[in-house]
């Protein structure tokens, strides 16, 4: 019913606004299946879908901040924003590039509906942060990845109190619960805790199981007095007795006490020899009982009486 060969404006733009040749201005709303438009250009009655320009990289034009377009050399939907094309969509499904973070824990970006201080933001160059609430809780920069800390010294730094493999279990404060085996300096384990090196201990070590290990307080004890065997160093058992071992039925065998009396049950003693011939044999050098010094002595009980060649 009308055709217009040239340019046409509507409303406030008539007789006042040239539109240009095939160009149509409109100062009011445009509804597009709509006789009611709600927005400046409303398509919402519609059910098909808007047919965005397309073009490669080099056919983008010289644009103003919010404008569409898909790019077919990246098969990308890029907006014009902040002075320059950006992806918003990816071929991949993701998110374009260039997306500004917020600048503080309190003023967050992207950023949970509602609650501007919770989200992403960025307060330094090469820093992403995720905030809770206002309360940064944790931070990735160029030195690692902090929980609970803005400083960071390793690829992993973490204040307070952490659990691996115990889920919804308090671990002590700034202490660690691990559900599975741990290995310092191996990769290997088969043990709860196995070192690949020297270990230094400051303070007491328990060991329970079939062979009990106490180290501290002065003290070694290996097993107890009812185990299999025992080896103890100023064991609490045995007063004032640096040194007790044990046979295989929890009877003290050897004491070294150098407060009382020392002694060695079943067996011989050999000094220089494997297989002692005498509950006392030294043989290949000289032996001092008393002020007495010679080459071969055997001691006899019960009157312990010496002899010489």
């Amino acid at each position: 019913m009308l055709d217009v060969n040239g340019g046409a404006a509507i409303g406030s733009y008539a007789g006042n606004n040239a539109a240009g040749t095939g160009n149509l201005i409109v100062s009011g709303v445009v509804g597009i299946g709509s006789a009611l438009p709600a927005a400046s250009l409303d398509l919402s009655r519609k059910t098909d879908a808007i047919a965005l320009p397309v073009g490669t990289t080099t056919q983008r034009p010289g644009g103003i901040d919010g404008m569409l377009r898909y790019n077919s050399t990246l098969n990308d939907f890029e907006g014009f924003i902040n002075g320059m094309w950006t992806a918003i969509i990816t071929s991949n499904g993701g998110l374009g590039t260039g997306v500004t973070l917020g600048t503080s824990a309190a003023v967050t970006n992207p950023q949970r509906i509602n609650e501007i201080n919770t989200g992403l933001f960025s307060d330094a160059s090469g820093t992403v942060e995720v905030s809770s609430l206002g309360t940064e809780k944790l931070m990735i920069n160029g030195t690692g990845v902090g929980v609970g800390t803005s400083v960071i010294a390793n690829v992993l730094d973490v204040n307070g109190a952490t659990s691996i493999g115990y889920m919804n279990t308090a671990a002590p404060s700034n202490g660690l619960l691990v559900s599975g085996n741990v290995g310092i300096g191996t990769t290997s384990t088969i043990q709860p805790l196995e070192v690949g090196g020297n270990a230094q201990v400051d303070g007491t070590l328990y060991i329970t199981g079939a062979t009990n290990i106490n180290i501290g307080n002065n003290q070694i004890n290996i097993g107890t007095s009812s185990s299999a065997t025992e080896l103890a160093f100023n064991y609490s058992g045995k007063a004032n007795i640096p040194l007790d071992l044990y046979d295989g039925s929890g009877v003290s065998k050897i004491d070294f006490n150098p407060n009382g009396n020392s002694y060695f049950l079943g067996g011989a003693v050999g000094v220089g020899t494997a297989t002692p011939e005498s509950l006392l044999d030294v043989y290949g050098g000289e032996a001092k009982v008393g002020t007495q010094v010679r080459d071969y002595f055997a001691l006899v009980r019960p009157s312990a009486v010496m002899s010489a060649p």
